[in-house]
């Protein structure tokens, strides 16, 4: 289907919309446990969901791109340390406080996020790996 730049445009920042809003729809039901934590995924499943959708044609390749650099941009922006949100979140705390944290405290506070931050990178690829021969199950058909 063809659109015009302004249907074209309309019809991507609805989508974009609707993407960015999905984020926060799933943080919330991880929040209250609607959603499991082992839904999560991360590298390693991105890299299954891209052979999947390839066999799709490249339009919803396209679509998973878009889906995986908005996801992107919002966790980038949430005030979690070691993102631009957290950085911001220093800035602001700095702001209100008319001085800098101490040196002590942002190193406690950053190694501990990324401690954080490290743990579900590995839970992440645990659970990833783990759904490897359920996916080649579905592959092959057996």
């Amino acid at each position: 289907m063809r659109y015009g730049p302004l249907a074209a445009t309309r019809k991507m920042l609805a989508a974009t919309w609707e993407n960015t809003t999905l984020v926060f729809q799933v943080l919330g039901m991880l929040s209250t446990q609607k959603v499991s934590a082992k839904e999560l995924t991360g590298p390693v499943g991105i890299v299954q969901w891209i052979g999947i959708v390839a066999m799709a044609g490249p339009v919803e390749i396209v679509k998973l791109m878009a889906l995986i650099g908005i996801n992107l941009a919002v966790l980038n922006l949430l005030p979690l340390v070691i993102t631009d949100g957290g950085l911001l979140l220093f800035l602001l705390l700095e702001a209100i406080r008319r001085r800098p944290l101490s040196v002590r405290a942002q190193s406690i506070v950053n190694r501990t996020a990324l401690a954080f931050f490290v743990m579900l990178f590995l839970y992440v690829t645990y659970n990833d790996l783990g759904r490897v021969p359920d996916l080649l199950k579905v592959m092959t058909g057996r």
